[in-house]
């Protein structure tokens, strides 16, 4: 499911739509929890890890998107009538709101830089790995050309590319000479009627 979802924050605006769903889920699961817990549970306190799985699957910029979208849910909330009337929000709240978006920012900072690294790393690796086949064909290729029996590579629309030692002993033209021609042309045979 981690990859769908990974696979899903990839386009551009699925990654947006989802970044503001997560935020409206835990919306939803906050007011559940102050049903069952009473009203002095923190406004934004499920908005934390909201923000930080945002920002890890869906990058920066939709992480951004959460925060504000968490910010202006915040501050609808405290104009629901009701609910805790704006004359009752004291500084000290305006402040913990502030502290919210610095620390989901900085937050994000931190979730898009390990996921840039995670990115390079994996980059990275795929590079290594291209790299150890590629040795590993250079030294079967190598091992090939010590053969004493003739080993012949060419393609069927173009001419020789590989030509190892026994095939020069055998017919007597070296891999220079064998490379790119065709191989009747190369051993003057008579070419078969298909």
């Amino acid at each position: 499911m981690l990859e769908k979802l990974k696979t899903g924050a990839r386009r551009p605006l699925a990654r947006f739509l989802v970044s503001i769903g997560a935020v409206g889920l835990a919306l939803l699961v906050r007011e559940a929890m102050t049903s069952a817990l009473g009203p002095d549970f923190p406004e934004y306190l499920l908005f934390y890890p909201t923000v930080m799985i945002v920002a890890l699957l869906a990058g920066l910029w939709p992480a951004v998107t959460s925060i504000v979208v968490a910010a202006a849910m915040i501050l609808v909330f405290w104009l629901i009538p009701g609910r805790a009337p704006l004359l009752q929000i004291g500084t000290s709240d305006f402040v913990g709101l502030v502290l919210f978006v610095v620390v989901c920012g900085f937050l994000t900072a931190v979730a898009e830089s390990y996921r840039r690294s995670r990115q390079k790393a994996a980059a990275y690796d795929k590079e290594q790995a291209q790299r150890q086949t590629q040795e590993a064909l250079r030294q079967q290729a190598e091992l090939l050309k010590l053969s004493f029996g003739a080993i012949i590579v060419w393609r069927i629309d173009g001419g020789i590319e590989s030509w190892n030692r026994g095939a020069e002993e055998l017919y007597g033209y070296s891999e220079d000479e064998a490379h790119g021609k065709s191989l009747n042309e190369l051993l003057k045979a008579p070419r078969p009627d298909r």
